[in-house]
């Protein structure tokens, strides 16, 4: 997973973008889990 923070348009802050990988973290998990339960 790759994380820019540059912005076009307006910066994101410190806590909006430890939110996003927050919600990043979650939705790999919940990848991880389904691909796991996909080969068993």
């Amino acid at each position: 997973i790759e994380v820019q923070m540059s912005a076009e348009g307006a910066t994101y802050s410190r806590d909006q973008m430890n939110k996003l990988i927050d919600l990043a973290e979650l939705g790999v998990g919940q990848l991880v889990a389904k691909q796991l339960a996909a080969v068993s």
